[in-house]
């Protein structure tokens, strides 16, 4: 279930704006900190060999004017006031010969030849190079300088303070990128949801409308952008999508209405011709089924009617104080003979009291519609289940059978006028009845939902508020 919910979280384009935003800042808070701690570094080794250039040029001060004695007790001094195992001085001849050092026992091997002396040439009369000597816990700058055509003066300096300086630059730089990063997702989630916020309005409407809510529009802030323009857009295609809707209900809805008037008097002629004296008897079963057939049309016509005028709100709703389980148990009781005869098992979760402000007569078609139609497509030996369920802010009314269910692309329609599946075409019925549920639980201000797979048969919904007793 975790899961499942980070994996939408990651799929929204929320998430997808919040990572880019976050990942081009933080990439660029660590190119440009990456950058000071390279310049850092640099600088810091320049003022080091800077220093080792300020003794070289007071070695060599010392050594004109007392001579080499001068700068080999100059050196053991020095060395000894730093600390030997952080400096040390070497002097040597041109050939390679050790002249004179300050306290090395720290500093394991020096070889002259790794330490760089051979690298001082004719050209090269001073050169600095980093060393990792053995045994010594850091790094080393050392630096080969001649005092005189020939006499080379070594000065070597432990890069501790520099490593130290560093390492707390490096915690530093760690320790502020988790910050920017940190800083960087809640920015970009800020920044991506404000944008998208017109694209959350026009979804959230989007939702209502295909729940039915076709008066609904998308609120126009006169921001200017791209989101403003969809949400024109939008509302103009509602608009026009209403409109639409409206003139083929309308147009059905006259259509249903100037068809009841004839159809009432070809019945009432054949109901004549039925019961005339005079018609024989081929007469009279024409007449039958003319009359049979005109009850069905009145039926459908009616139903369509009664859809319309509660959709439109006209419905005149009697509503009053009223007992919803018993209602809903004695609806069941009127399915006790189809149950027996389909070998049906019913059950029930009815509480004992579940009081309400409904018109009955309409809470009672609409829990019969969805009743017979759990009846009329759950197999013999099936399983209808009726639920109650009573909270403080509404009643839900659970339909649940065992039946042929539907299928995932019929689902969104069958609450459509005249839509019927393909397995319930053999079933007798108009394609009516779900949608007179549904208008008449609008009406009351709730709707119904439906869940259902092939082969597992339905689940029906009923929602109501609890209105003012």
């Amino acid at each position: 279930m975790l899961l499942k919910q980070l994996n939408k979280i990651c799929n929204t384009l929320a998430f997808r704006l919040t990572f880019m935003y976050a990942a081009i800042f933080f990439m660029s808070t660590f190119v440009a900190l990456f950058v000071v701690y390279l310049l850092s570094s640099s600088i810091i080794l320049k003022l080091t060999d800077q220093e080792l250039l300020k003794e070289h040029k007071e070695f060599s001060s010392l050594y004109k004017q007392n001579g080499l004695a001068a700068i080999i007790n100059a050196a053991a001094i020095e060395a000894e006031s730093e600390g030997p195992e952080r400096m040390f001085y070497r002097i040597f001849s041109k050939s390679g010969k050790e002249l004179g050092a300050s306290d090395l026992s720290a500093w394991g091997d020096l070889n002259p030849n790794r330490t760089g002396l051979q690298q001082l040439g004719e050209k090269d009369n001073l050169i600095f190079l980093s060393l990792d000597i053995p045994k010594h816990p850091h790094d080393t700058r050392i630096m080969n300088a001649y005092i005189e055509p020939d006499l080379i003066l070594q000065i070597g300096v432990s890069l501790e303070e520099n490593a130290h300086f560093l390492g707390a630059f490096r915690k530093i730089f760690a320790i502020s990128m988790i910050s920017v990063l940190l800083i960087a997702a809640g920015v970009g989630w800020f920044l991506a949801k404000r944008a998208l916020v017109g694209v959350e309005e026009v979804t959230r409407a989007a939702i209502q409308i295909s729940g039915g809510t076709l008066d609904l529009r998308v609120p126009i802030k006169a921001r200017g952008n791209e989101i403003e323009e969809l949400a024109q857009t939008f509302n103009q295609m509602l608009d026009r999508i209403q409109t639409l809707l409206t003139e083929v209900r309308e147009i059905t809805d006259n259509i249903a209405h100037d068809l009841k008037s004839p159809v009432t008097r070809m019945r009432g002629i054949a109901e004549l011709t039925l019961n005339s004296s005079t018609s024989d008897k081929s007469s009279k079963s024409l007449a039958a089924n003319i009359v049979e057939d005109c009850d069905r049309l009145l039926q459908m016509i009616n139903t369509m009617l009664d859809i319309s005028e509660a959709e439109a709100g006209a419905a005149k709703l009697n509503l009053e104080k009223a007992d919803i389980a018993t209602i809903i148990q004695e609806a069941i009781e009127l399915f006790e003979p189809s149950a027996e005869e389909k070998g049906l098992t019913v059950s029930s979760k009815i509480p004992e009291n579940c009081y309400a402000r409904i018109d009955i007569q309409a809470f009672q078609r609409m829990v019969v519609n969805l009743l017979d139609n759990a009846f009329k497509y759950t197999p013999s030996s099936g399983t209808i289940t009726i639920a109650v369920k009573n909270s403080e802010s509404k009643v839900d009314i659970v339909i649940q059978d065992t039946g042929i269910g539907i299928s995932q692309e019929d689902l969104p329609h069958i609450f459509k006028r005249l839509y019927r599946c393909d397995k319930s075409r053999s079933q007798a019925g108009f394609g009516l009845g779900l949608s007179l549920a549904q208008a008449i639980a609008r009406s009351h201000g709730g709707g119904i939902t439906a869940e259902s797979l092939p082969g597992n048969g339905s689940t029906f919904t009923i929602t109501l508020p609890h209105l003012t007793l």
